[in-house]
């Protein structure tokens, strides 16, 4: 059974900075897991290997040797392997109140969070179809909010209050290859896999237009 792994902790601490009138708030959130997983996927059989035409050999080889059931007609097999998909995540907060008068107060707060997670580009969200071992997916979410507010009181039935927001997120995606086998005609100046879609049932892969 493939090991599954979770850590999640934080901690919160809070206080005056000047009595009665300036408090601080801070809090820190982080989980960190680690799944793993077992994919199964279809493979060229060693007879197919043993007689492709020179032209295709190179892209026949590049995917790994059958270590499961060879499947009827004996042209594919099963290749099964284990990985992990990690999972990091990070989140903080911090605000600041200021009570200026007894009709004015103030407020800062700033948030933060990232997170990133390294998982099998599967299709259709099925992590074990289409996957080849070497080839992953890292996607990382950074977001940075801010806001400032004051809020005046005028009466006890009227008050306006003035906000400030911040926000940033930057999303990042990036594909992992491993690099490409000799004989495999790659686009100039990248060492990234070609597409590789051979049918049969046989699993694709690839990273230059997958």
């Amino acid at each position: 059974l493939p090991p599954f792994r979770r850590n999640q902790f934080g901690a919160t601490i809070g206080g005056p900075i000047k009595k009665d009138k300036i408090f601080f708030f801070a809090a820190y959130e982080s989980t960190r897991e680690v799944l793993g997983q077992t994919a199964f996927v279809t493979v060229p059989s060693a007879s197919i290997r043993s007689t492709a035409v020179p032209l295709i050999k190179p892209y026949v080889d590049a995917y790994p040797l059958p270590n499961g059931v060879i499947f009827s007609g004996g042209q594919t097999a099963q290749y099964y392997f284990g990985y992990k998909q990690p999972i990091t995540e990070h989140f903080g907060q911090t605000r600041i109140d200021h009570t200026i008068s007894e009709k004015d107060s103030f407020f800062a707060r700033i948030t933060g969070s990232n997170s990133s997670t390294t998982s099998a580009p599967g299709a259709g969200g099925n992590a074990t179809a289409g996957i080849l071992p070497g080839f992953s997916q890292t996607s990382s979410l950074g977001a940075f909010l801010a806001t400032l507010s004051e809020t005046h009181v005028f009466s006890p039935s009227a008050l306006n209050t003035l906000r400030f927001h911040f926000n940033r997120v930057n999303p990042l995606d990036v594909g992992n290859y491993p690099a490409a086998t000799p004989g495999v005609t790659v686009v100039p100046g990248q060492n990234v896999p070609p597409e590789v879609d051979p049918g049969s049932g046989i699993t694709n892969f690839g990273g230059q237009g997958a």
